[in-house]
């Protein structure tokens, strides 16, 4: 008698090599709708300072950094990456690193373990780039079943087992146009709030880093050169606290809790809606007012102002440290200021740990940083300048938050033939 454990558990496994398609597309091996290109091994060529950079998951998800790795070498064709081109990552951390992405960064050459992907003619490339985005959690699970030391991989040997439905071209097209259309515009708001942000952070440099609106008042010496009279030398101590409180959301298990955790791939930095049941660790609570900054990985800036504003309880990872502003202070300077790139530079600094990937800055490392203590009234007028500028930040990335749900309520159904693009239209003019 055949075990039942066994024969489920084969069938979880087939379910991964044969998604659920529409019945009427026609059937074909993921392997042979596409070229795959494995990147190059560069562990013995000489980086150098200057040159192409060296594209891997890190410049994928985080774009080009200090930590990017440059080479004047020339190498085969094939792995070299132009903007607009797609890149699947088939080793890493299951759930964080395994995804497809569009390449928008500068020429650079492709690192091993992605591929560089090419359809094949007859496949709309926007339509695959979608379709290997639904097999995501298919990708993952596969990789996951062969994880080890915390890495896992989809293979060539994967893709060549994996089977897929592919429409007729026109369909192909509909469902491509109805799903860049969503996320074009969720681009577009990126890069307006990138905008936004950027002006907000130029009022803060000419305020409190050149101090152009102060010079008339006269300057005296300090520390850290020259600043406004009446302005003193101080630490973060001085204008904000770390709020520590925690709590366990799982205790709480039918209450909804807004959710800010580091994402893999930051859509708009809003948090997720989840059931205190489906959060499994103790977290950071967030009181209205808090700003974010990621302790974690600090090469990588991520410094939020949480969109407060539900009636919900908001809770952030514990990656996070969770400042509050003191008295003459507000979220908009304190955000403004962790942003600016005069403090990130030190505080990138004062990292701890050996490895790169969980390098992290201590709290008590924060709150002793030096900064400059302004005037009340400064400090206020800066913050009516820039708060109107931090409201339409917010209200894009609403609006972003509510155009990345619907594409991801319609991928899975339009890729599995749930729906079709006439009802899957509807549905879109009917929620925007």
């Amino acid at each position: 008698m055949a075990d039942n454990g066994a024969i489920e558990s084969q069938a979880l496994r087939d379910s991964l090599y044969r998604p659920v398609f529409s019945k009427s597309w026609l059937e074909a091996s993921l392997y042979e709708l596409a070229l795959w290109t494995n990147g190059m091994a560069f562990r013995n060529i000489d980086f150098t300072n200057v040159g192409r950079p060296v594209i891997k998951i890190a410049e994928i998800k985080n774009g080009i950094s200090g930590q990017t790795k440059f080479t004047n070498a020339e190498y085969e064709s094939c792995y070299f990456v132009t903007a607009g081109e797609m890149l699947f990552s088939w080793s890493g951390q299951p759930e964080t690193s395994i995804d497809v992405f569009w390449w928008r960064g500068q020429d650079g050459w492709l690192n091993q373990h992605i591929f560089k992907v090419k359809p094949v003619e007859y496949l709309d490339p926007v339509f695959f780039f979608y379709m290997l985005r639904y097999l995501k959690p298919n990708f993952v699970r596969i990789a996951r079943n062969k994880q080890t030391t915390g890495l896992g991989h989809v293979t060539i040997a994967d893709l060549k087992r994996i089977t897929v439905g592919v429409p007729p071209l026109p369909e192909q097209r509909a469902v491509a146009t109805i799903l860049g259309a969503l996320d074009d515009k969720i681009e577009l708001n990126q890069q307006m709030n990138q905008t936004l942000e950027a002006m907000a952070q130029a009022f803060f440099k000419s305020w409190f880093v050149d101090f152009e609106p102060f010079r008339d008042q006269g300057m005296e010496d300090s520390p850290l050169g020259e600043i406004p009279r009446g302005w003193r030398m101080g630490t973060v101590s001085n204008i904000a606290v770390l709020r520590r409180q925690s709590i366990t959301p799982s205790d709480f298990p039918d209450e909804f809790f807004d959710h800010y955790s580091i994402p893999a791939f930051d859509e708009g930095r809003m948090p997720k809606v989840e059931e205190g049941e489906q959060i499994k660790s103790n977290k950071f609570e967030v009181p209205n007012k808090a700003v974010l900054i990621s302790k974690l990985n600090p090469r990588f800036p991520r410094v939020w102002l949480p969109s407060i504003g539900s009636s919900r309880r908001s809770v952030s990872s514990t990656e996070f440290l969770v400042a509050l502003p003191k008295e003459n202070y507000t979220p908009e300077y304190i955000y403004s200021l962790f942003g600016s790139a005069s403090f990130f530079e030190m505080f990138s600094t004062l990292v701890t740990g050996t490895s790169s990937s969980h390098q992290r800055v201590r709290p008590e490392d924060l709150l002793t940083m030096d900064t400059i203590i302004s005037s009340k009234e400064a400090t206020i007028s800066f913050t009516d300048a820039v708060r109107p500028l931090h409201e339409r930040v917010k209200r894009n990335l609403y609006e972003a938050s509510t155009l990345v749900a619907i594409r991801d309520a319609l991928l899975p159904k339009l890729l599995s033939g749930d729906i079709r693009v006439k009802d899957a239209e509807k549905f879109v003019e009917e929620a925007v």
